[in-house]
């Protein structure tokens, strides 16, 4: 997907070195990995920044599988505790 990327100033890599965080995002759910890149892309086109960057990234609100996925990945991590 990284690569696939058509903006102007995207650096390629970003999404490799975010993919921690980005896994954690979508739960490692493809369709939402999917929507969390295209929206980030088009925010990048709105905002004239043309790169996905972590903080557009941060700001993709994603769909009900993807939010309930990284809810239970946070809960293992932390020992079944919620966030």
């Amino acid at each position: 997907m990284d690569g696939a990327l058509r903006l102007a100033r995207h650096r390629p890599g970003t999404l490799v070195r975010h993919a921690d965080y980005i896994h954690l995002l979508t739960g490692g759910v493809m369709s939402s990995l999917s929507l969390l890149v295209r929206e980030a892309a088009i925010r990048s086109i709105v905002d004239e920044s043309h790169a996905v960057t972590k903080k557009l990234l941060s700001q993709v609100v994603l769909d009900v599988q993807a939010t309930n996925a990284a809810r239970a990945t946070r809960r293992q991590r932390h020992g079944g505790l919620a966030t």
